[in-house]
This record gives structure tokens, sequence and C-alpha cells, in this order.
């Protein structure tokens, strides 16, 4: 006797959308991911579409069964969009989360560190500077006599014959000039021209930051060197919306 699998497959067709929206809900509302309510619903849905293997493959043969497959198919790849939007918005707020975090670490009322991230011992370099080169370059005398021109690590100052290039070179004299200063490496020591790369420190006003966060200097990354890049580059978008420095010459 031929099957009679229209109103069956409506009505069928019917339940499963009730359960697929269901489904939805609870995974929002409750679970908050759609993944595991695809693994959950997909067994009960064979188990209520079909009580045993038999009825259920001779249902796949018929167009109601092909409309429990696809909507089974829809299910796994709404759960596979779900999670991309699901995690994506979670890891836009953690980078943010840790970009607020290091901001507010690494700048005050003058862009000081606290004492807490001032390293305790930056790679144990101490010296002071006798001249100032540039906006991003000084030149430190060490406690044992050698002298060495010491590059900032991360931004770049224009050149003195660039405009801004005297500014720059002068907010610098006023931050080192004549004083003690720390130092700490990152990951190369030296440039192609010999000179020490390094982070540079007044007490706790890291310097290169001050640069960069006043407009005298732009935010520079060159791997492998790049432990506050990001860190940079955002000072550097608050002094190019603020205005401030060489950023002032802007239209």
């Amino acid at each position: 006797m031929e099957e009679k699998s229209g109103p069956v497959g409506v009505l069928g067709c019917l339940v499963l959308i009730i359960i697929f929206a269901a489904s939805l809900y609870l995974s929002i509302i409750i679970l908050k991911h759609f993944w595991v309510v695809v693994f959950l619903s997909v067994p009960v849905l064979a188990i209520m579409y079909a009580r045993n293997y038999l009825e259920l493959r001779n249902k796949i043969r018929g167009w109601s069964g092909l409309a429990f497959l696809l909507l089974v198919l829809l299910m796994v790849a709404g759960s596979t969009v779900w999670m991309i939007y699901d995690v994506r918005p979670q890891k836009e707020v953690e980078v943010k989360g840790e970009l607020a975090e290091s901001d507010a670490m690494h700048r005050g009322e003058a862009v000081e560190e606290s004492a807490a991230q001032l390293p305790e011992n930056p790679g144990g370099d101490e010296g002071l500077v006798n001249r100032v080169i540039d906006g991003d370059t000084i030149e430190v005398t060490f406690p044992n006599g050698r002298v060495e021109k010491v590059r900032y690590i991360g931004v770049n100052a224009p050149e003195l014959d660039q405009v801004f290039g005297k500014e720059a070179r002068d907010y610098n004299q006023t931050l080192v000039g004549g004083k003690k200063v720390k130092l700490k490496r990152d990951v190369s020591d030296r440039d192609r021209y010999g000179r020490l790369l390094r982070y540079v420190y007044v007490d706790s006003l890291f310097i290169n930051a001050a640069l960069v966060r006043e407009g005298y200097a732009s935010c520079a990354t060159y791997p492998p060197d790049v432990s506050y890049s990001t860190y940079f580059l955002q000072l550097e978008r608050e002094a190019r919306n603020e205005q401030r420095g060489l950023w002032s010459l802007q239209r």
C-alpha cells in the first residue's frame, strides 16, 4: 500500500520548524552557544520524526524527508555562523580591554609609567645623556666610560632638515638632556648603523611614549621589536585627533 506522506510531511515540517525556533531561543537565552544546541537537537529531531530506523529510511525517500535533511543542514550552517559572530565580539572586547589596560598603565598627566610598569632591571643599562642628536636619537655615556648612540625603539621623529625636526629635537632635549636614563632592550640590540636600540626612561617617564603622545614623533614598527607597537599606535591616533605637535600642521 502506498504511504500517504503529504499531510504527515507538512505536519512534520511544522514540528521541525517549531523545534528549530525553540532551539535557537534556548541557545541565545540560556546556553549562549548555538553549536551545543545542534548536537542536542539533531538526535532528538531524528527520534521524534521517526520511531525506528525503517520508518526514518522510508520518510527520507519522500519530500518530507528531504525537508528534514535541509533543516538539519540549516541548523549546522547556522551554528557555524553563530559561532563566528558570537566569538568575534568577545575577542574584540578582550583586545580593547587589554589596550585600555595598557593605556592606563603607561600614561598619566605626562605619559608616565607607574612604578609597577617600570622594569626593576631593564637590561641593566643606565647612563647619562651627554648629547641629544635629534628627536629620536641620543648619545649616552655609561658608567664604564663607554659612549654609545641610542636610537629610540618604535618611534620616528622628523630629521633636523625636515619640517618639525628641530622642534622634535628640542622637546627631546627637555625630556632627557643631561639626565640619567634607564635603557630597556626589546629583541634587537643594534640597528644597521650600529646604534643601540632601546626603550628609554627618565625616572618613571617613558620617553618613547611621551614623544609620540605629544606629537613630536610617529609610531614606527620594525619587527621583531614590537613590544609596545599597539600602545604607540594608540598614542599616535590620539595625537592626530587632537592635532598635537607635527599633526597640527596637517589641514
